[in-house]
């Protein structure tokens, strides 16, 4: 991608699912709380951005280790930030 370009990425609709099932899972089961933040999030964001993150250079592989960077996905389930705050965060960090 030539440097000046950009990506528009829209802001998919929140998660309420996977974001319930994260909280629940705190309380009861870390390593599946883990499973979740690391995995389930990004497929999640990934089923909706696939062919912008690609032409960006990223596979899935790139894009969990751009996840796991950005480390803001278990302050979005806690409602420490909002589904836009978050989005914002990864949108900025492909960048």
């Amino acid at each position: 991608m030539a440097e000046g370009d950009s990506v528009d990425f829209a802001v998919p609709p929140e998660p309420e699912d996977i974001k319930k099932k994260i909280m629940e899972a705190h309380f009861q089961h870390k390593g599946y709380y883990k499973t979740l933040i690391r995995i389930e999030v990004p497929s999640y964001l990934w089923s909706h951005w696939k062919d912008k993150l690609e032409n960006l250079g990223y596979k899935w592989p790139e894009f969990l280790k751009l996840m796991k960077d950005v480390g803001e996905t278990a302050s979005w389930a806690s409602g420490k930030l909002s589904w836009e705050e978050f989005i914002e965060k990864v949108i900025t960090s492909t960048k």
